[in-house]
């Protein structure tokens, strides 16, 4: 009888613990469910994304540079030009760099795919993917982010590199030399872009007379490590290249100011 009891109360405990257990579960799944639909309203409604880089189309014959290729250097130029400006000069009086602030740029093969395949909502011959509709609703009412593609053309002599972005914010830029010089054209064309993407108003009015400052900057960062007089010539080369296209440029100016004082002190 007392064996009796003793499993009584062992099945009446072992069941109580399974309610208890199948009540945690529920609360767990509940809290997921409710963690999901959150982040999903945070990606739809809240969420920024990055920009993506396409790779351009080629027009041109050269086994050299590919559209991915050409893709993959601007989205490097565009993090040199961020680095740059992130550099502090230790020994310079005032610290003459521009704020740039965008989001992440990065390559299209690193863009998340928002597609369900296996779930299709379909009629007749019209057939649409979840994540497609994902992306749609995104673009209506969130931040869908922004996409630059472009091409590379030869015109007559000229090659030109056009590049423009959308959805979310619209831009267009291009560069053309009268000779076959890619890098230099995706150069100008990132100088293009990232003083126009840029979510802090800079101080620089022209793309070039940015360039110029940047690059002056980067010499000057590269003197003050190694401290070779070349890389102080070219940073003071740069500075009045700059001037040439922004008179008025207060940052270049200090810049100079500071190369100046580092001519006197050799």
């Amino acid at each position: 009888m007392y064996l009796n009891q003793t499993l009584a109360e062992l099945n009446t405990f072992m069941g109580n613990l399974s309610g208890l257990m199948i009540s945690l579960l529920i609360i767990i799944i509940v809290l997921v469910v409710i963690i999901l639909i959150g982040y999903f309203i945070y990606w739809l409604k809240f969420k920024k994304e990055g920009t993506y880089i396409q790779p351009f189309e080629v027009g041109i014959c050269n086994e050299e540079y590919n559209g991915r290729a050409i893709s993959d250097l601007l989205v490097s130029e565009l993090h040199r030009i961020r680095q740059i400006h992130e550099l502090n000069l230790p020994g310079i009086e005032h610290q003459t760099k521009e704020n740039l602030a965008f989001l992440s740029v990065t390559p299209s093969s690193e863009n998340p795919k928002y597609e369900i395949t296996s779930v299709n909502i379909s009629s007749g011959s019209f057939a649409l993917t979840l994540g497609q509709i994902l992306l749609v609703l995104k673009r209506l009412i969130g931040h869908p982010g922004n996409t630059i593609a472009g091409s590379v053309q030869r015109y007559g002599s000229k090659i030109k590199l056009v590049a423009w972005m959308g959805p979310e914010r619209t831009g267009a830029w291009q560069v053309e030399r009268y000779h076959e010089n890619i890098p230099n054209l995706i150069k100008d064309v990132a100088f293009m872009i990232a003083k126009d993407i840029s979510e802090e108003k800079i101080q620089a009015k022209t793309w070039q007379a940015f360039k110029f400052f940047t690059e002056a900057r980067y010499c000057y960062h590269q003197y003050i490590l190694t401290d070779d007089k070349e890389q102080l010539k070219c940073s003071k080369e740069n500075c009045l290249r700059g001037l040439d296209y922004e008179k008025n440029y207060e940052d270049l100016h200090s810049l100079l100011l500071n190369v100046a004082m580092a001519y006197e002190r050799q």
